[in-house]
Formats: C-alpha cells, sequence, structure tokens
C-alpha cells in the first residue's frame, strides 16, 4: 500500500581509492547509467532496473572495479 512512494532503482557501488570519478561518471553514462553520485564514498551509479547487468558488465569491461550492484527501491 506504500510501494508508490519508491521508485526501482539498480545501484551499482564502485570504490573510490584509485578512481577518477569523473572517468567513472563518463563511462557509466555511456553504458546507460542515469545518475552517478561522484561524492559518495564509495561512488554510486543509478540505472534503470532492465539496465543494470549491461551498465555492471561495461563497468567492468572498461577495468573499473564493481563492489556491489543491486536492485533498490529508492523513496520518491
Amino acid at each position: 500500500s506504500v510501494a508508490w512512494q519508491f521508485e526501482p532503482l539498480g545501484i551499482i557501488s564502485v570504490p573510490r581509492e584509485g578512481a577518477d570519478p569523473d572517468e567513472i561518471a563518463l563511462v557509466a553514462i555511456d553504458a546507460g547509467a542515469t545518475d552517478v553520485d561522484t561524492e559518495a564514498d564509495p561512488l554510486e551509479i543509478s540505472t534503470s532496473p532492465g539496465d543494470l547487468e549491461a551498465v555492471r558488465k561495461a563497468m567492468e569491461a572498461a577495468g573499473v572495479r564493481v563492489e556491489a550492484a543491486e536492485l533498490t527501491m529508492q523513496p520518491k
């Protein structure tokens, strides 16, 4: 009954250490990410639920270490 207050979202976490946040953001957006929080630690990449796996694979193919990739429900 409160599901309308949340939206499904894919979240990919990338560790900050030794990584250039701007470069990671460019790779993520090119792969189809909807948003990148470059201020967070670890970096958080948001995707639509259907694009989560494709963006994760693109990040790993670009040499970016993915710490976690999961589907979540974010408050609106």
